[in-house]
């Protein structure tokens, strides 16, 4: 007969991490040995109850995932049909044979054949069963460890034999039988009461431990809609375990509940980090924690943090140009954060001659006195909503994310030769607007060249310098051969293409934007892509 050690155990119980994820105790020490517990291996039929005090196993609690027995001479043939039980008890000792812990304040851990547990040493070793059912102890009771053994047959001769250990009280309680197998709901009387039982080994699954969270920082402000999350992984200690995988719980400060990721596959660093795939929203308030999970199950979430995300960034305007040798149309452009492109670009016009509450005039008249000014171009426009502003400002056009745009009678069916003014709004994939292009938030521009007015087809020739001969010198007010077309000069700003301020006469003023335009509607190298010494030659049709 073998003994467990010949200097066996100087303390009742001892602690091995079994992996990272596990912790194992010991239970029992000393050198005696039980044929007992946990089933007498030469009857047929066998139930087992043992009580293990909890300052026996004086650890914090947790779910119980491997029960070890050591055996010392191996005669388990017939024996290894087993239904084990665990359960938390107040009992500290069976008071009588009758005195068995009810089977419905049990839990069943394990139901099957045991033989292929035994260790490969046949003479001797330990027999860890790994249970099917984990049992979450909760070191605030005693421990009952029942076994209901099922075989028909038995070993001969004297059975199997096991280490044990004397507590002193009676803590074992045993019914064996060849002929009568007993029924854990009702058990028989015990044959027996015992002081002397098993040695056994406990291993715990640890959970895993709480995260520590890094990034985005708590109440962080102006957050990329694709943060990073970072966390540092738990530490790996008594109670907790290593962390398999991790799952990130967020939501906004509307959402009732939280979406959650799993996040697994990481590799064993000190600090995660996690590029969210899923674009946020702008400008938006986000409450984010943590877990991290093992085989155990998932643990605690850290202390929730929030941030809140950035704006979806305006556009910048680029150009707002009369379209080159062509008439009713402007051309479009600007500019967009790469980083947080938009999906979509909306465009908002506003016609000079329908702003509201400013007498005013289409072309070819506008307004002489100049009445419209940066003070009266406000921005009143719900981006949210697809009605004209109380100024008059119209949506003309949402087009996928783009840098520039064309606007002409196709994309907005109501324009005509006139003045005109842009604005943007940037719009994300939930539909999200930005602000308005920064002050000016808008840009303006004819939509036509000054001094196309025979043929309307965006080139200033000899055609309209005859229509402009015919009315030189005319006055509005009386003169017969007026012609309110030619009434172009100065405008706004001086400029060759600036909105006409109209003076009520045909003179050198009207003339000088006719000839800065002449054969030069487009803005190729000014005077007309011909050097600046060639003279210009007007003609004109008889």
């Amino acid at each position: 007969m073998k003994k467990l050690f010949s200097i066996f155990y100087l303390i009742l119980f001892s602690f091995t991490f079994a992996n990272l994820f596990a912790y194992e105790i010991q239970v029992g020490i000393g050198n005696q040995n039980t044929k007992i517990f946990p089933v007498q291996t030469n009857f047929d039929y066998n139930y087992t109850q043992q009580i293990y005090s909890k300052n026996y196993i004086s650890y914090n609690g947790g779910k119980i995932t491997k029960l070890s027995f050591y055996y010392e001479e191996n005669n388990i043939a017939n024996s290894t049909d087993w239904v084990i039980y665990m359960g938390n008890t107040d009992k500290y000792e069976f008071n009588s044979k009758n005195d068995w812990v009810p089977i419905d304040s049990l839990f069943e851990v394990y139901s099957g054949n045991i033989y292929n547990f035994l260790s490969n040493d046949d003479d001797s070793g330990w027999m860890t069963i790994e249970l099917s059912n984990p049992f979450n102890y909760d070191n605030n009771k005693n421990l009952v460890i029942a076994i209901d053994e099922n075989t028909i047959g038995h070993a001969s001769g004297g059975g199997m034999q096991w280490s044990g250990f004397n507590d002193g009280r009676w803590k074992g309680l045993s019914y064996s039988s060849n002929s009568n197998n007993p029924d854990p709901v009702n058990p028989p009387e015990a044959e027996s009461r015992r002081n002397i039982i098993n040695i056994i080994k406990l291993e715990f699954s640890l959970p895993p431990g709480i995260p520590i969270l890094n990034l985005p920082q708590n109440g962080a402000i102006d957050v990329n809609i694709r943060p990073i999350f970072s966390w540092i992984v738990p530490e790996v200690n008594d109670f907790y375990g290593l962390s398999e995988g991790y799952k990130l719980y967020i939501k906004t400060e509307i959402d009732e509940e939280y979406a959650v990721y799993d996040i697994n596959n990481i590799a064993e660093i000190d600090t995660i980090y996690y590029e969210f795939i899923t674009l946020l929203n702008y400008n938006t308030t986000y409450y984010w924690t943590v877990s991290s999970y093992n085989s155990i199950g998932e643990g605690e979430t850290a202390p929730v943090r929030y941030f809140v995300t950035l704006s979806l960034p305006a556009l910048t305007w680029v150009k707002c140009l009369t379209t080159p040798n062509s008439n009713v149309s402007i051309d479009l452009e600007w500019s967009y954060d790469t980083n947080n492109p938009p999906a979509y670009i909306n465009i908002w016009a506003l016609d000079y001659s329908e702003i509201n509450g400013v007498e005013t005039h289409p072309y070819p008249y506008y307004d002489p006195v100049n009445l419209i000014n940066e003070d009266i171009i406000v921005n009143d426009i719900n981006p949210y909503i697809d009605e004209i502003s109380p100024l008059g400002w119209k949506k003309i056009a949402r087009i996928p994310t783009s840098n520039h745009l064309t606007v002409n009678n196709y994309i907005f069916p109501e324009m005509v030769r006139g003045y005109y003014y842009f604005t943007l709004f940037a719009e994300s994939n939930n539909g999200q607007m930005s602000d308005v292009p920064e002050e000016p938030f808008y840009r303006e521009s004819l939509s036509y060249w000054p001094g196309d007015v025979i043929e309307e087809c965006g080139i200033i020739n000899a055609n309209d310098i005859n229509i402009l001969s015919l009315t030189w010198g005319a006055n509005q007010e009386y003169s017969q051969n007026w012609n309110p077309f030619c009434d172009v000069g100065p405008t706004l700003d001086r400029s060759r293409r600036s909105r006409p301020m109209p003076d009520g006469v045909i003179n050198i003023e009207d003339l000088m934007i006719f000839a800065m335009n002449y054969n030069n509607t487009n803005y190729d190298y000014y005077p007309r892509n011909i050097p600046e010494i060639q003279p210009i030659t007007i003609s004109m049709n008889s």
